[in-house]
């Protein structure tokens, strides 16, 4: 068995695994399994992606939540990368994940994806039993639902929108320039000078020049989204005057 410290990661989730082999599956990153000629978190992932969507689903439809794009938009903010790695961290994942190189707190896609594939092993091991992943991983996500909801880059970049078109009475343009660092598949992207566009003319109607994120967004798409709820917040702080 290589994963190391197994007992203690099953005391911190208060989970004591019938399989341990699924455990170990669940912590090793794709790269060391393909070396090592070992399985890895993968098939695991995949349907812990579902289980965890599952759990998410039922647990908002139970709200009472109506409109099915709401229940759909809460849902893909709490089950995001950012939201699960956190969850991951808070369990002290880092450390024990199998890989050729240290897995650092920051390491948000991988993290996720143990968490999800962490969720799948422990569906499996209780003979497909979503209670246990919703009571053992889910519910503190859940718990803090209204805040991650709130502080996510998806939810100020929809407020951010719907307030250009409450105050200035049009479906907005926005520009945002990019700088990107680093070789290959590890490029980082870097969001800046956004610009929001009148749609007939193209003219400037409100800027953030002086804003920008730092450079250690693997898409541009997350950078944008990080940059346009810094600019929310800015433009809140001056009562969305122009």
């Amino acid at each position: 068995m290589v994963l190391k410290n197994g007992n203690i990661l099953q005391k911190r989730l208060g989970y004591a695994f019938k399989n341990p082999q699924l455990l170990e599956e669940a912590m090793t990153t794709p790269v060391y399994a393909k070396q090592h000629k070992v399985e890895s978190y993968e098939r695991l992932e995949y349907i812990g992606d579902a289980v965890v969507k599952l759990v998410m689903a039922q647990a908002l439809y139970d709200e009472g939540i109506k409109d099915q794009e709401e229940l759909t938009k809460q849902r893909n903010i709490l089950e995001s990368n950012k939201v699960l790695a956190t969850r991951a961290v808070e369990l002290g994942l880092a450390e024990h994940v199998v890989s050729l190189v240290p897995i650092h707190e920051s390491d948000a896609g991988i993290l996720s994806d143990v968490l999800e594939a962490l969720c799948g092993a422990i569906y499996l091991d209780m003979g497909k039993d979503l209670d246990i992943v919703g009571r053992l991983v889910i519910a503190p996500i859940l718990a803090k639902k209204n805040a991650i909801i709130d502080a996510s880059p998806d939810q100020q970049k929809n407020q951010f929108l719907e307030a250009v078109q409450r105050i200035f009475r049009f479906t907005p343009a926005i520009k945002i320039d990019f700088d990107e660092s680093g070789p290959g598949q590890a490029k980082r992207f870097k969001a800046k000078n956004l610009r929001v566009l009148h749609p007939a003319d193209g003219c400037v109607v409100i800027e953030f020049p002086e804003l920008a994120t730092d450079g250690t967004f693997p898409s541009q798409k997350e950078a944008e989204k990080a940059l346009m709820k810094m600019a929310f917040d800015e433009w809140k702080k001056k009562d969305f005057t122009a």
